[in-house]
């Protein structure tokens, strides 16, 4: 036991050393990180494990559990047969998930990636773990080592198959049944749920037509362009939209000016409107929404007045409809789609024509919906 201790303490002493010379917090866990994946390494390959396991420790007291570390301690558990699914909790799919993600920024920018990516700021501390190269090809040796030693249906089997880089295989295979009540696969499901509730952000562009009927029908069809940004969660949705609509009505028309009745044709108008909706199907690709909304809408029938001669009307807009939209690829957030709404509209002309009625919204969207990292873990899971 002393000797331990003093193994313990020389160890401290020596990873520490460089990192008293005033520099900052968030460099001091940085090295602390990257000189213990160093030590590993080093003793590992010497067949020291006793010093191995005391270096995991302190790498762990003084920086936390961090992926690398994490990683280490299940493969070398699974190497020396004292694996148990205690070595991990819930956040186990959360740490494979960022072992994934720094392969694949290796794999696309090289080494320096995942360190240029999630450098440490004082303020956000520890969240970054750095570890040498030499350490993550150990960790992947050591993966290798195990790939055949364990059977499916072992948590073991799943973590070789994802430390070796088979990340589709591995997560399919754990959704087998034959996983049924381990922890691993529970996390896993519990993982997929949240993910699944996300929030997701979304927003559009769109240009359609404004198709009025009934006596608003003097005003004919008016092209129109907008924008809606919002918000989807558990497949209720809420947007804001604003809109333009212009060109010429079609008829002339009668408003009431400080002259009295006047005719036009002048329209120049838009749309303000919070709108709602309701997934109710989507598939990899496809997604049909009902939709609603309520809105407050209006056009300039005369300009170039004094203000108080100008003469601008408005009404409510409440409108029903239907949404489709195409994903361009199946994990993809970016879509093409077509909304067409039926809106009941009053205008108050005041003593000019009629302008009640309703219409017809059609839209063209091009936008960005669903959560990225949603995808990516749907994509991951083939879900």
């Amino acid at each position: 036991m002393k000797r331990f201790i003093f193994r313990y303490l020389l160890l401290s002493l020596f990873i520490t050393t460089s990192l008293i010379s005033g520099e900052t917090t968030a460099k001091r866990w940085e090295e602390k990180s990257l000189n213990s994946s160093q030590l590993i390494v080093k003793f590992y390959r010497a067949e020291q494990l006793d010093t191995v396991r005391m270096i995991m420790h302190y790498w762990e007291n003084e920086c936390a559990i961090s992926e690398p570390l994490l990683r280490f301690k299940l493969l070398f558990a699974m190497q020396n047969g004292t694996f148990s699914e205690d070595l991990y909790d819930h956040n186990i799919l959360g740490y494979l998930m960022k072992y994934q993600m720094r392969v694949e920024s290796t794999e696309e920018m090289g080494p320096d990636a995942w360190k240029m990516r999630h450098s440490s700021t004082p303020e956000q501390l520890p969240k970054t773990f750095f570890v040498s190269e030499a350490f993550n090809k150990l960790t992947m040796n050591m993966a290798i080592q195990q790939k055949e030693r364990f059977q499916k249906g072992n948590p073991e089997h799943i973590l070789s198959l994802f430390y070796n880089n088979e990340f589709d295989r591995a997560l399919e295979e754990l959704q087998d049944p034959v996983y049924k009540g381990t922890a691993l696969q529970r996390y896993s499901e519990d993982y997929l749920e949240k993910a699944l509730h996300r929030v997701e952000e979304h927003y559009a562009l769109y240009s359609g037509i404004w198709n009025p009927a009934g006596a608003l029908n003097v005003l004919g069809n008016h092209p129109l362009i907008g924008i809606s940004l919002g918000l989807k969660k558990n497949r209720w949705m809420m947007d804001i939209v604003g809109e333009l609509r212009f060109a010429k009505a079609q008829n002339p028309y009668f408003v009431n000016t400080t002259n009295g009745l006047e005719v036009t044709d002048k329209f120049n108008g838009g749309y303000m409107g919070l709108e709602f909706g309701r997934e109710l199907y989507q598939g990899k690709r496809q997604e049909f929404d009902l939709l609603t909304g309520i809105g407050y809408e209006g056009f300039d029938a005369i300009t170039g007045r004094s203000a108080d001669d100008n003469v601008a009307l408005a009404s409510k807009n409440i409108n029903l409809g239907l949404g489709y939209r195409f994903y361009l690829h199946p994990y993809s957030t970016t879509y093409v789609g077509l909304q067409i709404r039926y809106a009941l509209i009053d205008y108050d002309s005041n003593g000019g024509s009629d302008l009640n009625g309703n219409a017809l919204m059609l839209r063209l969207t091009f936008g960005k919906a669903r959560n990225s990292t949603k995808m990516k873990i749907m994509q991951n899971f083939q879900k």
